[in-house]
């Protein structure tokens, strides 16, 4: 199944390569610091890819943490983290908050996303445009870590 690696390693490294066109927006929208991160994730990212594509030894390890990376997005009124490369299938819900609770907006959605991140840190302030709180789960990420924990191929004794 030398098949499946090099797919997975191709989807990683052509995802890094989605997120990288973002990060003008992400500079622009969060700041230096948020788009400092992206490149970091992105690095570990092409990291992950180009290792599966080689066979290295470290292949699914880089894997699996560039997977765990995009599972979760979660907001708060002060700090917002949502990674994605390439595609993901995202189900979240998010609250959002009004002086009468009886007014308050609860919101759950579903969507196809691609190339996403948002990184934000804002002390004392309210984040703007954001829900005051929420949680979305990256059902794409989570298929490939099920995949690589359950089906992925095994590596033959000398290896």
């Amino acid at each position: 199944m030398k098949n499946s690696r090099l797919i997975l390693g191709l989807y990683q490294i052509i995802g890094s390569v989605v997120s990288l066109l973002a990060i003008g927006r992400i500079n622009s929208a969060y700041g230096p610091v948020a788009a400092a991160l992206l490149i970091l994730f992105t690095i570990l990212a092409v990291s992950a890819g180009v290792a599966l594509w080689r066979g290295e030894k470290n292949r699914w390890r880089l894997t699996i943490l560039n997977q765990l990376v995009q599972l979760v997005g979660f907001y708060t009124p002060v700090f917002a983290y949502n990674v994605i490369h390439g595609a993901g299938l995202t189900l979240g819900t998010r609250y959002f908050a009004a002086e009468k609770f009886a007014e308050a907006n609860f919101q759950t959605s579903g969507q196809l996303v691609l190339g996403s991140s948002v990184f934000d840190v804002l002390w004392g302030n309210k984040l703007t445009g954001m829900p005051d709180y929420g949680l979305s789960v990256n059902f794409l990420a989570l298929g490939i870590l099920i995949y690589v924990a359950f089906f992925r191929p095994k590596a033959a004794p000398s290896q």
